[in-house]
């Protein structure tokens, strides 16, 4: 595929937005049926392609990209009302049927689920986005928001978005992993916060693969906590049990075979006024040590024949990718910036911003650096990709410049790094501080 065949898909489905206006309106009788200057494939191009500044900064650059006189802020606020609340999430799936990816891992297909949170600006009256010291005490307003990222694409296939004070990571992996639609097999990987038995009931119920890091088995937040295991320092240990919701005697003095589920566990498997339903679930939990003489517990149903030790070590460490792509997706495409405290208005351009996000990853992975005879082989550098993505997209590089551009910027590729991670105080980039 080149660049100009994932531009050329992505008109496309522009062109039939304005022929499908009931997926993506809220009122497609009236909204959108008159002759304006801003158009419904206006308003979503221009959310696709904002940054880090000023909304009239953006309108300007938008519409004289086009020849056309900028529209006021005003008139861009009242179309952009007429948009349903999910309508770019819409279009993100269709723009990902359209350009599916095909690479995979070993015959797999690989997908990183993690979570991320964004500041967003205060709005009184929004309970649900409030953030709350331990004392109680109001200190921001924040989304948190789900991802599943393909690793061999490094592409986003979907997200969740959850208020601060409503967040629910299990719950959030289910959905995704219930809307997700592949062909052939696939492996989830993801951190602590989404181990529950929900979450393994629905990968088990769609026949796929997991690969969760658990909690350290003596723990007392552990889900095993009532098994016994090996005292070794390294093991995989094949296990089976039964949940139920009843609480007779048999299974509460066999908490190596039976768990009981308390009355506000949320376990789609069993209902919960369901006292007689006995539901299996197996898999197997590996100990792992590291070079640093730590360990880590790994959750997986993935074939032992298959993956071993060393094999799980790599697959699981190759989850650091969804990390990167969140830093990526705040700073280079601009994330961390809105143009609105609305909540719906925030909603979109987190949508859109996915969108800009998974267009950027697949022209640049249609480009091959040129490989130089130096120590370091080259990748195109991704920050770079995503300005010279978003000016092509705005037509101000045509299709026989793009390749040049993107391999114009390239970064050395130095395997084995790492640096400690420095945890900083996030905050709000206020309206007034735009260009």
């Amino acid at each position: 595929m080149k660049p100009k065949n994932v531009h050329s898909s992505f008109s496309s489905i522009m062109e039939s937005v304005e022929n499908e206006k009931e997926k993506y309106v809220v009122d497609p009788s009236r909204d959108f049926t008159r002759k304006r200057s801003i158009s419904l494939s206006d308003i979503i191009r221009c959310l696709i392609t904002m940054s880090n500044r000023s909304l009239n900064s953006e309108l300007r650059e938008f519409f004289l990209c086009k020849n056309r006189s900028s529209p006021t802020e005003s008139a861009f606020i009242q179309q952009r009302c007429k948009l349903k609340d999910n309508a770019l999430q819409e279009l993100f799936y269709k723009l990902n049927q359209q350009i599916p990816c095909k690479k995979k891992f070993k015959g797999y297909s690989i997908f990183a689920v993690d979570g991320s949170t964004v500041n967003i600006p205060s709005l009184p009256g929004d309970d649900d986005s409030v953030v709350r010291t331990s004392s109680n005490e109001k200190v921001g307003y924040q989304y948190h928001i789900n991802a599943l990222f393909d690793l061999c694409g490094k592409i986003y296939q979907d997200f969740e978005i959850q208020p601060s004070a409503l967040k629910n990571e299990a719950a959030a992996f289910c959905q995704m992993i219930d809307r997700h639609q592949t062909q052939g097999k696939s492996i989830y990987i993801a951190d602590r916060g989404y181990v529950s038995f929900n979450v393994l009931y629905h990968v088990l119920k769609n026949n796929q693969y997991i690969l969760l890091r658990a909690k350290e088995l003596e723990s007392c937040a552990s889900m095993f906590r009532h098994f016994v295991f090996p005292d070794k320092e390294q093991f995989s240990l094949d296990i089976t049990f039964y949940l139920t919701r009843s609480r007779k005697r048999i299974y509460l003095n066999h908490p190596e075979s039976f768990k009981c589920l308390r009355s506000d566990t949320v376990f789609d498997g069993i209902p919960k006024e369901d006292r007689d339903t006995i539901l299996p679930l197996s898999f197997r939990i590996v100990k792992i040590k590291l070079s640093d003489n730590s360990y880590e517990y790994l959750i997986t149903n993935l074939p032992k024949d298959e993956f071993g030790y060393s094999s799980l070590r790599n697959l699981y460490h190759m989850r650091w990718e969804i990390e990167t792509s969140f830093r990526f997706l705040k700073y280079t495409i601009g994330l961390n910036y809105f143009h609105s405290k609305k909540r719906k208005f925030i909603l979109q351009e987190i949508q859109a911003r996915f969108i800009a996000f998974n267009l950027a990853m697949m022209i640049a992975s249609c480009v091959k650096p040129v490989q130089q005879d130096t120590k370091y082989k080259y990748m195109i550098s991704l920050s770079d990709a995503c300005v010279t993505v978003r000016y092509f997209l705005l037509e101000r590089i045509k299709n026989a410049e793009i390749i040049r551009d993107l391999q114009r910027y390239v970064a050395p590729i130095r395997p084995g790094r790492s640096y400690q991670r420095n945890l900083r105080s996030g905050y709000v980039i206020p309206f007034n501080n735009r260009a």
